[in-house]
C-alpha cells in the first residue's frame, strides 16, 4: 500500500512538472514564409519579395510583402516588422532569383544564410527568371490563387518531363564548394501575356549565372547526356527532313523509353579528350513520314545525325559558358589525377577540351501511327 502511495504520489509530481511548454509555437501566431523572391536593386540593395498565408483567406489567396535591405537576414527581419504574427521560414517551398542578380552577384551568398540558419530548410526548389521576379511574383495568374502552389506544380511538372534537374538549397550549395561540377537551374520566362513558362536550364560558371541558356528540347538531351533516368518517358520533337509541305509534315515526335551512355576521357600530351556515346532506344507517335512511305532505317539514320547535332551544339555552348555540367572534371579527378592536378580546369583545360558526343537512335515501336 506504501508503495501504491509512493508510486501515485511520483506520477502527480511529474504530471505538475511536465505540464505546458515553455518553448511552445501556436500556429494561430504563426505567419509562415511560402516562397522567396530575390532581384537587385538599382543601388546595390536587395528587393525581396516574400510570399505568406492571408490568415484571414487562406487558401484563397496570400500576401506579398516586398522589402529592400543589403543583407537576406535583414531583409527577413524587415518582413517581420511588417507581420503581426511570428515569421516562420520552416515551410518556404522555393527560392527565385532574378537573372540580373544571378549573373552580376551570383546566388550562393543568398543561400548562406538558409545553411547558416538551423530553422531554414535545405529543400526549397531554386529558379532563375528570366527579368525581374517581382514581374513572376506581383502579375496575377489566371486561374490561381496561391502562387507558391503554382510555382511548386510547374517545377515539378517540368522535372517530370526532364526538362528541370532537382535543384535545391541543399544539393545547390554542395555543388558551389566541389571542384570539376556545375549547376544548371531552373529557367523560367514569361509569355506575352505575361502567363509564367518553362524555359529550360540556365547554366553557371560557380556561383554565377553565365547568361546562356538551354531550350526545353535541349534541357532534355542534356540530361540524357548527363545519364539521368528517363523512366518518364521524355518527349521530344525532332526536324528530320526540310522539303516537306505542309511544313509539319518535316518533324517526328518520339518517346525515349530507354537511353544508355557511355564516357569515355583521356589526356593525350595535355589536353583532355572526351567522348560520350549515347544509346537511345525510341517510341515513335508522330511521323507523316511513314505516310509517305519512309523507312525504319532512314528515318532512325535521320534521328541520328539530328541528335548528334544538337548534342554537339550542347557541349560548345556549356564549353563557351564555361559550365562544366556534365562533371567531366570529377571524372578527371577520378581517373586522371595527377594530370587534373597538373592542368587549370576550369580556366583553360576545360575551355581547350575536345569533346564530342555520338547518338545511336534505334525505334522499337510506333505507338498507334502504324
Amino acid at each position: 500500500m506504501k508503495h501504491k502511495r509512493f508510486f501515485l504520489l511520483i506520477m502527480a509530481i511529474q504530471i505538475v512538472l511536465l505540464t505546458g511548454c515553455w518553448d511552445e509555437k501556436l500556429l494561430r501566431d504563426t505567419r509562415f514564409i511560402l516562397a522567396i523572391g530575390l532581384d537587385k536593386g538599382k543601388h546595390g540593395e536587395i528587393t525581396g519579395i516574400y510570399s505568406t498565408p492571408n490568415a484571414n483567406n487562406y487558401p484563397n489567396s496570400t500576401i506579398l510583402t516586398t522589402v529592400q535591405a543589403h543583407t537576406v537576414r535583414r531583409l527577413t527581419m524587415d518582413v517581420a516588422d511588417k507581420v503581426s504574427e511570428n515569421l516562420d521560414t520552416t515551410r518556404i517551398e522555393f527560392i527565385f532569383f532574378g537573372d540580373k542578380l544571378a549573373k552580376e552577384e551570383g546566388i550562393f551568398p543568398y543561400l548562406n544564410i538558409s545553411l547558416r540558419d538551423p530553422n531554414n530548410p535545405l529543400n526549397p526548389l531554386l529558379a532563375i527568371t528570366k527579368g525581374e521576379v517581382k514581374e513572376y511574383f506581383l502579375t496575377p495568374i489566371p486561374n490561381e490563387k496561391i502562387i507558391s502552389e503554382y510555382y511548386n506544380d510547374l517545377i515539378k511538372g517540368a522535372q517530370k518531363r526532364m526538362i528541370f534537374t532537382d535543384v535545391n538549397v541543399l544539393t545547390g550549395s554542395r555543388i558551389f564548394h566541389n571542384e570539376g561540377k556545375d549547376l544548371l537551374i531552373p529557367y523560367l520566362s514569361q509569355s506575352p501575356d505575361k502567363t509564367p513558362r518553362v524555359a529550360g536550364l540556365a547554366l553557371f560558371n560557380g556561383s554565377h549565372f553565365t547568361g546562356k541558356t538551354f531550350n526545353e528540347q535541349e534541357s532534355i538531351l542534356f540530361n540524357i547526356m548527363d545519364n539521368k533516368s528517363v523512366k518518364n518517358k521524355p518527349s521530344l520533337i525532332k526536324k528530320i527532313a526540310s522539303n516537306e509541305e505542309p511544313d509539319i509534315e518535316n518533324y517526328i515526335s518520339i518517346n525515349v523509353m530507354k537511353a544508355k551512355r557511355d564516357l569515355n576521357m583521356q589526356v593525350k600530351n595535355g589536353r583532355v579528350i572526351g567522348r560520350i556515346k549515347v544509346n537511345l532506344d525510341v517510341e515513335v507517335i508522330e511521323s507523316p513520314l511513314y505516310e509517305k512511305g519512309q523507312s525504319n532505317e532512314y528515318i532512325q539514320k535521320q534521328l541520328r545525325k539530328k541528335f548528334t547535332e544538337t548534342g554537339n551544339k550542347i557541349l560548345e555552348k556549356l564549353q563557351n559558358a564555361n559550365c562544366d555540367g556534365l562533371a567531366l572534371g570529377r571524372q578527371l579527378m577520378a581517373f586522371h589525377n595527377d594530370e587534373f592536378k597538373r592542368m587549370n580546369w576550369k580556366e583553360v583545360g576545360y575551355q581547350q577540351a575536345d569533346l564530342k558526343v555520338d547518338f545511336d537512335v534505334k525505334i522499337i515501336s510506333h505507338g498507334v501511327i502504324r
